[in-house]
């Protein structure tokens, strides 16, 4: 029961491009674990084939999942493919936690994309290209973040990551991930039961 639902990666798919992977899956336990073992093992071998076409990659992963698993199992993902050509990012976004793009003092949520990989083998999934510049930070996070609570049941919550984002921006990508969880550690007065993962992107 202790085995983590939530997986991250960082798949080299061509030269200066690199996808970028956040997922978490329904339920716990080596059931979880084993069903994100099979998402990463089919997400290194599609990301090279599929490159840039990331919506159709997650579209085609979406139906494998779905011959393959329970109809009550379902996982949240979020992939990108980052460009170090043109500071590119494309990505879909697939029912997950919307990542924050910060830049200026200002957010921005990546939402496009479709609903949760599994249920659905039809489902269509967008994808959006969007320019990154030097400065910007991208975090990445699962709701273990958002949804960690305090002994009155209070949320940490969207708006408390983004003041601890700000506190920080001026850090380096690794010293910003570790402010953010010891905030939320904080916050929750331990560390929270639900799986907690965070990425740091900087644009240099």
């Amino acid at each position: 029961q202790d085995v983590s639902g939530d997986y991250y990666d960082f798949i080299p798919i061509a030269s200066r491009r690199l996808a970028i992977v956040i997922a978490d899956v329904s339920g716990k336990g080596v059931s979880a674990g084993l069903l994100m073992a099979s998402l990463q093992g089919r997400l290194q071998t599609y990301s090279p084939v599929y490159g840039m076409a990331v919506g159709q990659l997650v579209g085609h992963l979406n139906r494998l999942m779905h011959a393959s698993t329970q109809s009550s199992r379902f996982i949240t993902l979020f992939y990108a493919v980052y460009d170090g050509t043109d500071r590119s990012l494309t990505y879909v976004n697939a029912g997950h936690n919307p990542p924050l793009l910060a830049r200026s003092g200002a957010f921005e949520r990546l939402e496009v994309g479709g609903p949760v990989v599994g249920p659905l083998p039809e489902a269509v999934y967008p994808q959006d290209t969007i320019q990154l510049f030097p400065s910007d930070a991208l975090i990445l996070f699962t709701d273990g973040i958002t949804e960690a609570t305090n002994a009155s049941g209070e949320e940490f919550g969207e708006g408390r990551l983004r003041s601890a984002i700000l506190g920080g921006i001026s850090l380096p990508a690794r010293d910003l991930r570790d402010r953010i969880l010891n905030e939320v550690e904080a916050f929750a007065g331990k560390f929270p039961n639900d799986d907690c993962t965070v990425i740091v992107a900087k644009v240099l």
